[in-house]
This record gives structure tokens, sequence and C-alpha cells, in this order.
């Protein structure tokens, strides 16, 4: 696995209109996440605007994704949760769920 970063791409004339869903739940590294995704949105497109909506959990991410993308305001959007493996397999199975919905959100 390369540990080599992509370059950027060159920076956009035009700002996007940018929603971030996130997680309420494990916030030490969902913030994380945020804080660097915004950083480099910033540094691509930085007049972009960026409305940022949270969630109690990894598992409610695919509605808020769906209903922000019906309204058709928004260029991109990003979703941010981090789910733990435990002694059960609680995370794969919500970790599955949130997957096939996003992806089935995405090819709407």
């Amino acid at each position: 696995m390369s540990s080599q970063l992509p370059s950027r791409p060159e920076s956009c004339a035009t700002p996007w209109r940018v929603a971030i869903v996130a997680s309420l739940y494990n916030p030490q590294w969902v913030d994380g996440m945020i804080s660097h995704f915004e950083a480099e949105l910033r540094a691509i497109c930085p007049h972009s605007k960026i409305q940022t909506h949270r969630v109690p959990g990894s598992f409610e991410l695919p509605l808020a994704v769906e209903l922000l993308a019906a309204g058709k305001s928004i260029d991109a959007i990003a979703a941010f949760g981090v789910l733990l493996n435990g002694e059960t397999a609680h995370a794969t199975l919500v970790a599955q769920a949130v997957t096939s919905a996003l992806l089935g959100t995405s090819l709407k």
C-alpha cells in the first residue's frame, strides 16, 4: 500500500455547495476527518459553501444523505462515521447496511 498522496486538482473557479453529514458518535475520529476534509476542500475550492449536518450515529447517515440529495441544491455530499469492531458482528452489519444504502443513493 502506497503512502504517497495524490496531487491536488487545480483550484476551481466556481464555488461548490457541499454538505457534510457526520455521526455524533466517536467524535474524536469523526471530527478529525471533517477537519481534514474541510481543509482539503478549502485548498481546492476556497469559496465553497459548506453545510454540516449531524446525525446520532453511522446508521443514520444514509437517510440524511438521501434527504439532502433529493433537495438538488447541493453539488456534493460527504458522509463521515466511525464504526469500531467489538466482540460481536454489530459493526460489520451496520457497515454493510450503511454502505449499501449510500451506494443506492449514489446510483439514483
